[in-house]
């Protein structure tokens, strides 16, 4: 009688046990993101700084879906810059996990975009100041966006597929990438809010499922 009731004792324990690491794993994704504009007023150039981070033991990057709302991008100075330039910079990215430090830079490919459309391509590159295993001349990611109107408010999205292999597949120490665009590169809206949308898509976990999706959304008042 006492070694059937240890058995159902055991067998409750791991009844409990196992969807609690499933739970685990699903919360084993939670990026966040911080976009400081520089500026709180309406039809203004701005300097734009956006901050991801990730916890030690998560799940690296595979994808990221960027959604703006009331921003838009300054056409005169990107198709002056690309007018000179075959791949002019927009942006530089720091990226730092452990003992690793990685220099980017993002180049507008201006023969695979087509701004009258508002379609850009935008490549990123490893470059001088990286520390670590990944090369300089590297290719980090690539940034698919595109601008237009929605209902008369200016929006950019953009598609960043992150290159396989360049993270580590869970991360072994916190994990922060720091964003800072080019200058008057960006301008705001109306007054209102700036929406920032991100949705973070992992690495495919390690149990063989689905890769986890997770958004985290901010507003930024605007006057």
């Amino acid at each position: 009688m006492k070694y059937a009731c240890r058995v159902v004792t055991i067998l409750f324990v791991v009844v409990l046990v196992i969807p609690a690491a499933a739970f685990a794993q699903s919360r084993s994704f939670q990026p966040q993101a911080t976009n400081v504009l520089g500026t709180g007023k309406a039809r203004t150039l701005i300097t734009f700084t956006r901050v991801f981070t990730q916890a030690a033991g998560e799940l690296s990057l595979a994808r990221t879906q960027e959604h703006y709302v009331n921003l838009e991008p300054n056409w005169i100075k990107i198709g002056l810059a690309a007018l000179f330039e075959p791949e002019p910079v927009v942006a530089y990215i720091s990226i730092t996990w452990a003992d690793q430090v990685l220099r980017v830079t993002c180049f507008l490919d201006r023969t695979r975009s087509d701004l009258l459309r508002g379609h850009f391509l935008i490549t990123m590159r490893a470059t001088e100041g990286t520390i670590g295993a990944i090369p300089v001349g590297t290719v980090i990611g690539l940034s698919e966006g595109r601008a237009f109107f929605d209902g008369g408010v200016p929006v950019i999205e953009a598609d960043v597929t992150w290159t396989p292999g360049i993270f580590p597949h869970v991360l072994p120490t916190s994990f922060n990438m720091a964003h800072q665009l080019v200058p008057e590169l960006w301008l705001t809206g109306g007054a209102g809010r700036v929406i920032a949308r991100h949705t973070f898509t992992s690495a495919q976990p390690l149990d063989g499922s689905l890769p986890i999706v997770y958004a985290v959304q901010e507003g930024i008042p605007i006057q």
